[in-house]
This record gives structure tokens, C-alpha cells and sequence, in this order.
């Protein structure tokens, strides 16, 4: 997905009431971004550790505040999904799906080996694609969701029904398949409407966490999981998602790569693996104690993998601490700025 990053120059947060984040896009959203990445390089570093510092102080002290002005604008906020799925193949109780990104990527480091800050799980999340999706972030989600999850049934890769909807997703898809194809040697085909669509009101956010969207003309209010990352100055909303599948599934695979319609390049695959919602809650950072299921990855042109009951070395991705606490209950969105607080305590 390209990237769409707007400077925002307007967010309220009100810990009391509701809406908990109000939003406010500029007048000139539309029109002045940037979908590069040098300009995405240089709106991130424009930040002020000191600056959110105190204002982090003063929300948690008065229980209101603003995140961002005309002086310490805010980078547009991501969105991603944490998918919850059940199907028959993949036992009785609901699971969380992510997959595991190596820092050198396309080249995955190995399950069960300890080395610090390389593995993170990382929930789909990304900056916005297009100005219109700022104003409803769960269509980005979605997309994120449709770009980077597939389901493997009997050799067939389930996508969901209504992907036609998402031009850009299903050429990106399309390329995705034949790149895996040629590439790994697995020839898949793809199998449309066996997947049942993911709608915007299927997502679900925290019930304590409250955003407010508007570009002045139009509002869109939901149920959120936010996270909020100081070194940016952005926010990072996220929501659950549940699909229930009725297929028998063999397999759940992440398909990446150039987005261009080059079959001759090579597909970044990325380990995709499930675990209970149960053990992801109870897993602690650093330790060798989260036991997943490693469905279907490939690491490289002659290796595909089918393992089961992996040790993974868990240091999550901060998008997904929130998250997980959000399943567990312990979520709130003044804890959130707590711990960016204390964070920032310990910044040079």
C-alpha cells in the first residue's frame, strides 16, 4: 500500500468523557501530503520529546489536552487489525493470527532462538493509503487486513468475496500469487467468495477508548484501540477482527512484495502464525513462553515449512501491546499515555 501521511495539526484528548481523541484534520488534508519516503522521514523526525513530555504531564494531571499544534504537528495515524479467527481445522477455541516480520526482510530468523530486537509480532497496521481513508480508518484496516492475510483450503487460497471493491488489493493480490507461484513452486490458485467480507462495523475497539474523526464538514465516530507513539508524534488505532470460516483451512499464508506487476521479483514471504488468545495474553516479553502454531511459511525458494507447536521469542511490537491488553481488559488509553510517560523518563 502506498503511503499517505498528512500533518495534523489538531488533537484533543479528553480522558473524562467522550469522545476520548478528537481528530481534526487540516482544511487542506486532500490536497498536502506526502507518499514518499523521504517525506514520511522528514515528518517523523519532526518531533519534540521535551514538548510531548509536558504535554503527556498535563493530560494525565487535568484529564485534558492537546497532542499536537501548529508548531509540533502530528503525523497521520496508522490502522491495523488483530484478527481473531475460528475454523474447524484450527481447533475449538478462538485464536489470534499475526505474523512475525524479520528485520531483514524476506529472510526470516528462526523460531525459538533468543536474539533481542530482530523478532517483534506486529499486528497489520499502516499508515493510510489514500487522503478519504483518514476520515474512516477501518476501511484501511481492512485493506491492510485483505493485503497481508490469506487462507490456504486444499491447495486453493481463500480471498474474501467483496475484495473486488479494493482494485488496488486484488491486483496486488493477483501479482502476490503468481509471484509465489513461479517463485516457490507451490501453485496456488485463488478461490473468490469462499471468505466471508470483513465490514467496517465487524471491527471491534475498546469500549473505553473513544475517537472522533472530522474534517470540519463530516464526522465518524468509533470504538478504538489506540496506541500512541511519542517518537512520531502519532497515533496508532487498531480494532479486533472476527472471521469465522467455515472451510476446512490447511494453511494461512502472508503474501508481500514489490508493489508493482513484476512477476520476475521475488515475494517477501513472512512467517504467519496463530496462538491462542489465552497463551498470547499470558505471554511475557522476552521469554521463551509464548507456544504457537506455525502454520504455512516459506523462508526461501526451496524451504517451505509445515510446523506445529513452535516456541516463539515474543518482543512485541508496541502497536500490539495495547492490543493484547485490550483482550485482557486492562486497557485504557490513560494507561497508554503512562507508559509513554515513564518512557520518556527514561529518554536521553
Amino acid at each position: 500500500m502506498s503511503m499517505c501521511i498528512v500533518r495534523i495539526r489538531e488533537v484533543k484528548v479528553d480522558l473524562t468523557g467522550e469522545p476520548t481523541i478528537t481528530v481534526v484534520l487540516p482544511k487542506d488534508y486532500r490536497t498536502n501530503f506526502v507518499s514518499d519516503a523521504k517525506g514520511r522521514r522528514q515528518i517523523e523526525e519532526e518531533k519534540d520529546l521535551k514538548w510531548v513530555a509536558e504535554q503527556i504531564a498535563h493530560i494525565l494531571k487535568e484529564g485534558k489536552g492537546n497532542l499536537a499544534t501548529d508548531d509540533h504537528p502530528m503525523r497521520s495515524f496508522g490502522s491495523g487489525i488483530l484478527p481473531r479467527v475460528t475454523a474447524s481445522s484450527l481447533g475449538p477455541d478462538p485464536v489470534c493470527v499475526l505474523h512475525i516480520r524479520g528485520s531483514n526482510r524476506g529472510s526470516v530468523w528462526p523460531l525459538g532462538v533468543p536474539i533481542p530486537d530482530v523478532l517483534c509480532w506486529k499486528e497489520f497496521a499502516g499508515v493510510t493509503g489514500s487522503p478519504e481513508e483518514l476520515c474512516n480508518p477501518k476501511l484501511t484496516a481492512i485493506k491492510e487486513l485483505y493485503e497481508e492475510l490469506s487462507f490456504v483450503s486444499n491447495g486453493q487460497i481463500l480471498l474474501p468475496s467483496d475484495l473486488h471493491i479494493y482494485p488496488d488489493t486484488l491486483e496486488q493480490m493477483t501479482v502476490a500469487i503468481q509471484r509465489i507461484n513461479k517463485h516457490y513452486g507451490i501453485a496456488f490458485s485463488p478461490a473468490y467468495g469462499y471468505y466471508p467480507p470483513i465490514k467496517p462495523d465487524d471491527l471491534r475497539g475498546d469500549p473505553r477508548t473513544t475517537v472522533l474523526i472530522t474534517d470540519g464538514k463530516k464526522e465518524n465516530q468509533f470504538k478504538a484501540i489506540v496506541n500512541y507513539d511519542p517518537h512520531t508524534n502519532s497515533l496508532e488505532i487498531s480494532f479486533v477482527a472476527e472471521i469465522a470460516l467455515l472451510q476446512t483451512v490447511t494453511g494461512i499464508l502472508s503474501l508481500s512484495g514489490p508493489e508493482n506487476k513484476d512477476i520476475e521479483a521475488r515475494p517477501y514471504l513472512e512467517d504467519v502464525v496463530v496462538v491462542t488468545e489465552e497463551r498470547l495474553k499470558k505471554a511475557e516479553v522476552g521469554e521463551h513462553r509464548l507456544n504457537v502454531q506455525h502454520l504455512l511459511s516459506a523462508h526461501g525458494s526451496l524451504n517451505v515449512l509445515r510446523t506445529r507447536n513452535q516456541l516463539l521469542f515474543y518482543t512485541p511490537a508496541p502497536t500490539l501491546v495495547p492490543m493484547v491488553s485490550s483482550l485482557g481488559g486492562t486497557y485504557t488509553f490513560r494507561g497508554v499515555l503512562k507508559k509513554v510517560a515513564r518512557g520518556l523518563e527514561k529518554s536521553p
